[in-house]
């Protein structure tokens, strides 16, 4: 079986990222690199909150609660 080259790193609006799954604390500092705007926050699937703001972006963890967290989506609101 060939395994294929995979890039330690990606670039994303001329920001280096490791091409991997981020921790909770790997996800704070590529906000910071990427400068989101208006982030609200990082969530969990459950506990969104009611009302939007008008002009929002949130990271977003679409896993069970009880899962490891492996699927984390970014929404922008303008």
């Amino acid at each position: 079986m060939e395994v294929k080259n995979i890039p330690i790193h990606i670039q994303v609006e001329n920001v280096v990222l490791p091409n991997k799954p981020l921790s909770n604390f790997e996800r704070p500092e590529a906000v910071k690199k990427l400068k989101m705007p208006n982030l609200q926050a990082i969530f969990l699937r459950d506990p969104l909150p009611k009302t939007p703001r008008k002009n929002e972006c949130a990271i977003m963890n679409l896993d069970d609660p009880s899962g490891d967290g492996t699927h984390w989506v970014c929404w922008l609101k303008c």
